[in-house]
């Protein structure tokens, strides 16, 4: 019997290795199959080829000072190579300017005096292993949180074969907590003209402008049945630590000679930021030294602007 028992398993072992050849030899005659044992090796930049050389924004509170991102170097091969895969990094404006043409952005080229990158421009990564990287720190107190800024970088030169995925545009976003898409309600009393009346509600993009202001830009209006808009007056935002408004400005100035319109809080009202995200301010604006239109408004938040 125990002759038989083994001669049973001996012939399931056999009828296994069978079937499992037959499968390795179908999965290898299947045209979906690619063979890249014999591919040979190239060098990427993995945030790229995850993006398809789009944008990648790294979005951090206004209240820090500074930030640091890894840009990493990958060498592609079927295993470790046994040699180092060097090269150089480069700045890449024309690939951004390209972007912006193309999508409709705006992004500007983040300034060289606003980081430092821990190991320059140059790449090593080490034989047997995958990857290397440099290190972007980015200064925030040295940037206007009011530009969408963009650092562009390609790789230049290799000693293996560059591939398609080697623009990678970082976008630096500081956004503050005021910072978002809001719904605003609310009423306006326009002292020049009793026709026009708030264009409630609207919405409006608040705008970091530093570690705890925000703005936006117009104020719309409705005249009639014509919309509009107060020109050169957009409102920002000033918050002190308790989440407080202590004051409003026009970011077009407050006023210049060419520019006749202030802005300031009205006195006597709950100007802050709320516990459950929204914003209570109230608010006048000044024409040529005149009181012109007061506003008491409410902004509901919405979610993070884009």
């Amino acid at each position: 019997m125990k002759k038989i028992k083994n001669l049973k398993n001996t012939i399931c072992a056999a009828g296994l290795l069978i079937v499992l050849i037959s499968l390795s030899s179908c999965l290898k005659n299947d045209k979906y199959f690619i063979d890249f044992s014999t591919a040979g090796a190239s060098v990427d930049l993995p945030l790229a080829a995850a993006n398809s050389n789009g944008v990648v924004t790294f979005a951090y509170p206004a209240t820090l000072p500074s930030a640091s991102i890894p840009i990493y170097v990958n060498a592609a091969a079927p295993s470790p190579l046994g040699k180092a895969v060097t090269g150089t990094l480069a700045l890449d404006t024309a690939f951004l300017n390209n972007y912006n043409n193309n999508n409709g952005t705006s992004y500007i080229l983040l300034p060289d005096s606003t980081y430092t990158l821990s190991k320059g421009l140059t790449f090593s990564v080490p034989a047997g292993k995958r990857l290397d990287s440099t290190v972007l720190v980015v200064n925030f107190q040295k940037l206007d949180l009011t530009q969408s800024y963009v650092f562009p970088v390609t790789i230049q030169t290799a000693n293996v074969p560059i591939e398609q995925w080697n623009h990678l545009l970082i976008n630096v976003s500081v956004k503050n907590k005021y910072d978002g898409v809001y719904t605003v309600t609310g009423t306006l009393v326009d002292h020049a003209s009793s026709a026009i009346v708030g264009n409630y509600p609207f919405t409006a993009n608040l705008i970091t402008a530093g570690p705890s202001s925000v703005y936006f830009d117009p104020h719309p209006i409705l005249s009639g049945t014509t919309s509009s808009y107060y020109g050169e007056f957009g409102p920002q935002f000033n918050f002190d630590a308790n989440d407080n408004i202590i004051s409003v400005v026009n970011i077009y100035g407050q006023p210049s000679p060419s520019r006749l319109r202030a802005a300031q809080l009205a006195s006597g009202a709950a100007n802050k930021y709320n516990a459950d995200g929204s914003i209570d301010v109230s608010y006048d604006m000044y024409q040529g030294g005149s009181l012109r239109t007061e506003f008491v408004e409410h902004f509901t938040y919405v979610g993070p602007r884009p």
